[in-house]
């Protein structure tokens, strides 16, 4: 075309794609994982091991920051408190994240002394 305006076309394919799942797999969407992972984290009850790897802080800042000055109130609630030497801290996954997150601003303080 001689100096004229060359028109464009443009053509919209909505192509159909078919993907075969193995009877073994699904597909879940985002928030759905997101609950399963929350789900499965707390089940069961989480050792100090848990509570390193979740919150990373040893047995020791725990013991010092929340296990000692909140035993009164997590004793046979929240956690379970070692006996005997042979045990260690467990705890009730969602009443204690619940705990440390409404008791962050006392825990923070303390743990900075």
């Amino acid at each position: 075309m001689k100096g004229g305006n060359a028109m464009e076309t443009t053509l919209k394919i909505n192509p159909e794609i078919t993907i075969t799942l193995p009877e073994d797999k699904i597909i879940v969407d985002r928030s759905g994982y997101e609950q399963l992972k929350r789900d499965a984290d707390y089940r069961g009850l989480w050792d100090v091991t848990d509570l390193k790897n979740r919150y990373h802080r040893d047995k020791e800042w725990f013991k010092r920051n929340v296990f000692a000055p909140y035993e009164r109130e997590l004793r046979n609630r929240i956690v379970m408190y070692p006996h005997g030497g042979k045990s260690s801290y467990l705890c009730k996954p969602i009443p204690f994240d619940d705990f440390v997150q409404s008791h962050f601003p006392e825990i923070s303080k303390r743990a900075e002394k």
